[in-house]
């Protein structure tokens, strides 16, 4: 399975792990992954290549960005 965006990820097959909700939260990653967005945001060419990647794959908008 090739992994596009964050809704291709199935979190029902981490039953195995007793606490899989608190690590594979859709909502929790996206959080985390605006964070990081905002922490590394114009920093670097490097950076905004993963920036642009990271919005992709977490379905992230400008208006979440500003918001958070």
């Amino acid at each position: 399975m090739t992994l596009k965006t964050l809704k291709d990820l199935n979190y029902k097959d981490w039953k195995c792990y007793d606490d899989y909700e608190k690590w594979f939260s859709e909502n929790s990653l996206k959080q985390e992954a605006i964070k990081w967005v905002k922490s590394k945001f114009g920093k670097s060419i490097e950076d905004a290549i993963q920036i642009d990647w990271i919005m992709h794959f977490f379905n992230i908008t400008p208006q979440e960005l500003e918001n958070a």
